[in-house]
């Protein structure tokens, strides 16, 4: 905007910010979208072109984009780095490893082909990130998820677990 200091942009339209994160549910406690929205809130200050419409639309429109990403981005990432306790056949692991026996692991790694054992082992039981699997196994992200979608999938009909638990 021309005129106007990013401060007076933002005294004026940092409501819309608030308004935004409303309207799309958001619960912000450590002003992390907010922080977006400001961002947005200055690129779109830059961008703005006066003879392709008024600037509140603009200016809402890139805010509103920018969170929507932002929030894409924090799923995204939630749902790549899961947290071991969040494995659906054996939870809380951690907790129970010690009431847990040999016999119990080595009837899991007979259900689990290598590459599934090694998802199982080192990301549920000891908590690496499957990025970090990734880099030690030489070998992709994807192909890490796919290990464990597949020993999830196994484990799931294993009639063993299902009489344990």
């Amino acid at each position: 905007m021309k005129g106007l200091s990013y401060e007076e942009v933002v005294e004026e339209y940092g409501n819309m910010i608030h308004h935004v994160i409303h309207r799309l549910g958001i619960h912000d406690s450590y002003q992390e979208f907010y922080h977006e929205g400001l961002l947005a809130l200055w690129e779109a200050c830059r961008k703005y072109d006066e003879s392709k419409g008024d600037f509140p639309g603009f200016a809402y429109f890139t805010i509103r984009s920018r969170i929507i990403d932002a929030i894409r981005k924090k799923r995204r990432y939630t749902e790549r780095e899961r947290p071991a306790e969040d494995f659906p056949v054996i939870g809380c692991i951690h907790e129970e490893m010690e009431e847990l026996d040999p016999y119990f692991w080595r009837m899991v790694r007979g259900q689990l082909t290598d590459k599934q054992w090694i998802y199982v082992n080192e990301h549920i039981v000891e908590g690496k990130s499957i990025k970090e699997i990734a880099r030690n196994h030489n070998t992709t992200i994807d192909a890490v998820k796919n290990w464990g979608k597949l020993a999830r999938k196994k484990l799931k009909n294993c009639e063993f677990l299902k009489q344990r638990y």
